[in-house]
């Protein structure tokens, strides 16, 4: 009996987690290049399930047409595209739209961000003309790039708790 305690706690605690569904993915931003000479790299998260990006941190460095920003906002945006924004005023601040030339999953895939077909269906970096960036002038497109996606790094504490659990039912108490 005291061994299969340990063993039907650990059955309860697994029972009751939550039902597995894919698990959101960070998406990298690779070989971003811009048609006027400047360049996009960075990443995000992406959970398909929930339509919710987070962890955004994307980078447009400069060239003929426009100076670069530093992306860490989500103005709009799906698994089809996104528009992203400087945190801070909108008014004359870049913004960066990404074309997914297939919809962001949570099984993950490579994701185009050119299209050499139909260039004007690019993903492209403007600059807002307002406060609510309703409006944007054109600045220049992508020539070059993709997402590329990965696993989130499941924290360390989860593994502690999860290996506890595993071997919770190995333990015997020590008669006295």
């Amino acid at each position: 009996m005291k061994r299969t305690v340990p063993a039907l706690l650990a059955s309860l605690v697994l029972a009751a987690a939550p039902a597995a569904h894919a698990a959101p993915l960070v998406w990298t931003l690779v070989d971003g290049l811009l048609d006027d000479g400047g360049a996009a790299s960075g990443s995000f998260i992406y959970d398909a399930d929930t339509n919710t990006f987070s962890a955004i941190n994307l980078v447009t460095t400069g060239g003929s047409v426009l100076s670069g920003g530093t992306f860490q906002v989500l103005l709009a945006g799906d698994g089809n595209a996104a528009a992203f924004v400087p945190d801070g005023a909108l008014t004359s601040s870049p913004v960066l739209q990404l074309i997914f030339d297939t919809p962001l999953t949570n099984d993950g895939t490579v994701v185009l961000l050119a299209n050499p077909f139909f260039p004007a269906g690019s993903s492209f970096e403007a600059t807002c003309e307002d406060g609510a960036c309703l409006s944007a002038a054109f600045g220049r497109s992508f020539v070059d790039g993709a997402l590329i996606s990965s696993p989130v790094p499941v924290p360390a504490a989860a593994w502690l708790l999860g290996g506890a659990l595993g071997v919770l039912p190995l333990v015997r108490r020590r008669r006295g």
